[in-house]
């Protein structure tokens, strides 16, 4: 099965090559496989079982199987060959290049000897012998160390992400097989009894415990490992995921932003952080940061530049890893960049450095920052709603003080009319009042009339 798994490998690095429609390829590379191993297994089992006479027949059989294995072994591999130098041929990453290339001439090397001098000698019935099998079988090992070569110097998998999962799962069934049989060991003393019956309910008492017990062991180990390699993080790695529920209790976008990158500073222990807002020409210019060079601090994203298109399709771009398609983000000294949408409009970005030690970030703090962002761009549009809403007001407030200020400031009165009231104002500190009376009157009459002379307001009687 290690053909077809490194083949099954190959078509999901760096990145997924077979679409929904054709999803049926890999259920069907692992049919070879299984056919190959039931044939050995069952080859097997009726040579020992058969009859001396028919034993022959089954060892021809046999015979051809082993013949062929070797082929079928070699030929995944040069078709894991073949696509793995696809891949690494039209990717314009720089890190997957760097990684693929170790990938690509270490599979290279270790197929090709293999298949020609063993694997197809043998097929055609030759008789394997040392030489061959040297020849041959040796130069395999370099696959596995160009895969861990590209792991330890190009992180090509999240190994610290991997052990410690691997961590999990193993101290969890280990915990619940410990639990099982000691449920087992206490059922049997409590029943009393070897009867098929009891054995049945033994079983299913057994089965409910194990099903009952994995979650919380397994949540309760995978804690307690969290602390261990997080440390003095882990309380701050909690928190930020409960940030994400926060940030809309804050409308003032000031304080919210700071929120954000001191929680995610906390969390991650990452270098430096930034959050971009758009600016009136349509660039994204930095809002706050924290950790950030003055000189970074000058910089923005231009409207319509490569790393903004990027990040509308809605995914996280790796920047650092792509300096050569988004050479605006090389003054930022920032490694990823999450976009905030809002149905499906970039608000906001959030830009990340590396983390303290130098490393970058693994798929799963990626996956919380991304999330993280999604509900930040939420409460920023909630902020920025307010904000207009707070300027708008401050502004019909100042309007208002303005039109109590020009009418107080005035010496004569103001009467205004309309086609169906009139309304009259005049200074406040005059104490003088027009005869509301003629006035209303003359309006009725006329309905049209636009102004009534009314020399009251400045001491002399009302016309």
């Amino acid at each position: 099965f290690l053909p077809v798994v490194f083949l099954h490998f190959c078509l999901a690095f760096p990145e997924r090559r077979l679409s929904t429609s054709r999803a049926w390829v890999i259920p069907a590379a692992y049919m070879p496989a299984l056919v190959l191993a039931g044939a050995a297994v069952a080859s097997q089992v009726l040579f020992v079982t058969s009859p001396p006479g028919h034993r022959e027949v089954l060892w021809r059989i046999t015979s051809i199987i082993d013949a062929w294995k070797p082929l079928y072994f070699a030929t995944l591999f040069a078709v894991s060959f073949g696509i793995l130098l696809g891949s690494y041929r039209r990717t314009r990453s720089l890190t997957a290049r760097k990684q693929m290339k170790w990938l690509v001439w270490g599979t290279g090397a270790g197929v090709m000897p293999f298949f020609l001098f063993y694997a197809i000698p043998f097929a055609l019935g030759g008789e394997p012998r040392q030489a061959m099998e040297l020849a041959g079988y040796i130069p395999l090992a370099l696959i596995p160390l160009s895969l861990a070569y590209a792991v330890v110097k190009h992180r090509l998998m999240d190994v610290e992400l991997i052990f410690r999962r691997t961590l999990v799962y193993i101290l969890a069934l280990a915990a619940i097989l410990g639990m099982c049989l000691l449920a087992v060991n206490l059922f049997q003393v409590l029943l009393a009894s070897d009867q098929e019956p009891h054995v049945t309910v033994i079983a299913i008492l057994s089965t409910m415990v194990v099903a009952l017990l994995f979650s919380p062991v397994k949540n309760r180990i995978q804690e307690g490992i969290d602390r261990l390699f997080f440390r003095e993080r882990y309380n701050s790695r909690r928190a930020l995921l409960r940030l994400s529920q926060d940030l809309n209790a804050d409308l003032d976008l000031g304080r919210m932003a700071e929120r954000l990158l001191e929680g995610v500073h906390d969390a991650l222990g990452v270098s430096s952080l930034a959050l971009f807002l758009p600016h009136d020409d349509g660039g994204f210019w930095i809002f706050k940061d924290l950790g950030c060079t003055p000189a970074a601090c000058l910089a923005h994203l231009p409207p319509g530049g490569s790393l903004v298109r990027a990040l509308a399709a809605g995914e996280p771009v790796l920047a650092e890893a792509h300096a050569e398609l988004y050479p605006e983000a090389g003054p930022l000294d920032l490694s990823h960049y999450f976009p905030c949408r809002v149905k499906g409009e970039v608000i906001a970005i959030l830009g990340v450095g590396r983390k303290e030690a130098f490393d970058p970030l693994n798929s799963e703090e990626v996956d919380v920052l991304q999330a993280l962002a999604g509900q930040a761009a939420t409460a920023i549009m909630n902020g920025r709603l307010y904000h207009s809403l707070r300027e708008k007001a401050d502004e019909l407030q100042e309007l208002t003080e303005y039109n109590e200020n020009i009418i107080e400031s005035m010496d004569s009165g103001i009467l205004v009319l309309d086609l169906t009231a009139w309304t009259r104002s005049s200074p406040r500190r005059s104490s003088t009042r027009c005869g509301a009376a003629s006035c209303s009157a003359a309006t009725r009459r006329s309905r049209t009339s636009t102004s009534c002379t009314c020399p009251a307001a400045t001491g002399g009687p009302c016309a």
